[in-house]
């Protein structure tokens, strides 16, 4: 209720634990980006510069630690990506999604998603 991020921090907790050696369900972690998907297209175009609150004539009363869309983006993406290096099936579904929200984010937005489809490959190739 208080923690706008705690949803996609316990789906990204799930997809590390579906694609950790232990557990090592890549079907799971590609449901859990299914999930994120429906959460960050969600906020793709909802103004999340919120953090200011003001007085009656207009100066700033209280100011809030909220997150951007840059942040959402990097706590939905950076574990997953170096954990799903080796499954092809989490790569793939990752691609197509960070593909989808590259196409559909206003301008100011895509960098922090062309990012991750960077790190995406880095780490691919890597693994």
């Amino acid at each position: 209720e208080q923690d706008p991020t705690f949803a996609f921090r316990l789906l990204v907790d799930i997809a590390l634990r579906a694609l950790s050696p232990a557990v090592n369900d890549p079907t799971t972690a590609t449901q859990v980006i299914d999930a994120l998907e429906d959460l960050l297209f969600g906020i793709i175009r909802r103004d999340l510069d919120v953090n200011r609150l003001t007085g009656p004539q207009g100066r700033v009363r209280v100011l809030l630690l909220l997150p951007g869309w840059e942040d959402y983006v990097t706590l939905s993406f950076d574990e997953i990506v170096v954990a799903a290096a080796a499954q092809l099936q989490v790569r793939r579904r990752l691609d197509r999604l960070l593909r989808d929200l590259s196409a559909s984010a206003p301008p100011s937005r895509q960098a922090a998603v062309e990012a991750q489809l960077e790190q995406l490959v880095t780490h691919s190739v890597a693994g």
